[in-house]
């Protein structure tokens, strides 16, 4: 599998005017999160990283008993390109209204002053440790993920360069029977089926990879008890489906265009169906990974 930037700049620019139909969805997020996503393509294919060889990566056999082929500590990044974006990005925020900008204000004179520096927060980033993005939050109440969304934003189109050249050492038709990421153990971000058969594909919330699981089951704890696995539908957002898990008390929104004509972009479908996260959050069921967008 390849990445086709004029391709991907197309789906978003389908899957914007879709969005901005929306009338929940403010007009200042949207734009946000096109100019974002919009540099990412470009930069996923500027990115210089040195992805590691075979000799780095889990063996067959324990890649089958699973264990990610890289952990996401070791996923290396453009330090250049990264830094960049998050200069960029910051930018992006101090324009945006309501309390971004204070809070991009913020995040601003903590990185320029090294409290933290940017390759601080990208090393904890990498390591799955949110202490030090809970801390900036406390100070930032009214805008807690401003720093993870700029750090998260920066690396990503590092880390899909990198997933997306690990990927093929996976078999993509093999179904995934753990409760995390096969190329980097982190977990899953949002669920889609496709085909006829409606073939259960999640898309992981740190490398972007799209593996192959089982459709009927938790994918974070595996239960497959259905009695334990309640789902839910709205009729305000068509074409999607809030799982829940009574086992490990997660949840997970699932795409399902298939009878639809429109554009599926995993970061943007968690975005559009924000009113999802609301329900599950007032059912108590929270998320196995923070958004792209930093909530």
């Amino acid at each position: 599998m390849s990445f086709d930037p004029e391709r991907e700049t197309a789906l978003l620019r389908k899957k914007m005017t879709a969005l901005r139909a929306k009338p929940h969805l403010p007009a200042a997020l949207l734009d946000l999160a096109e100019a974002v996503y919009s540099r990412q393509i470009t930069a996923r294919s500027q990115a210089v990283v040195d992805v590691p060889g075979p000799e780095a990566l889990a063996p067959a056999e324990r890649a089958a008993r699973g264990e990610p082929l890289l952990a996401r500590e070791f996923f290396p990044y453009d330090v250049a390109q990264a830094g960049a974006l998050c200069g960029e990005f910051l930018t992006l925020l101090r324009q945006a209204p309501g309390p971004a900008a204070e809070a991009a204000r913020l995040a601003g004179e903590a990185l320029d002053s090294g409290s933290p520096s940017f390759e601080t927060a990208a090393k904890a980033y990498l390591k799955g440790d949110y202490a030090l993005f809970s801390a900036f939050g406390e100070n930032a109440p009214a805008a807690p993920g401003t720093l993870s969304f700029l750090v998260q934003s920066s690396l990503t189109p590092s880390l899909a360069q990198v997933s997306l050249r690990l990927l093929p050492r996976w078999p993509e038709h093999k179904t995934w029977t753990h409760g995390h990421c096969p190329v980097c153990g982190s977990p899953p971000l949002i669920g889609v089926l496709e085909g006829k058969e409606g073939r259960r594909y999640l898309w992981c919330s740190f490398c972007g990879a799209s593996y192959r699981v089982p459709r009927l089951t938790c994918p974070i704890c595996l239960e497959d008890d259905s009695a334990k696995l309640p789902f839910y539908t709205s009729p305000d957002e068509p074409g999607f489906r809030l799982t829940t898990c009574a086992g490990c008390n997660h949840y997970l929104k699932t795409v399902d265009f298939r009878e639809f004509d429109r554009v599926s972009l995993p970061l943007l479908d968690d975005l559009e169906s924000l009113s999802l996260d609301v329900h599950a959050g007032k059912l108590g069921f929270v998320r196995p990974a923070l958004s792209g967008w930093g909530f």
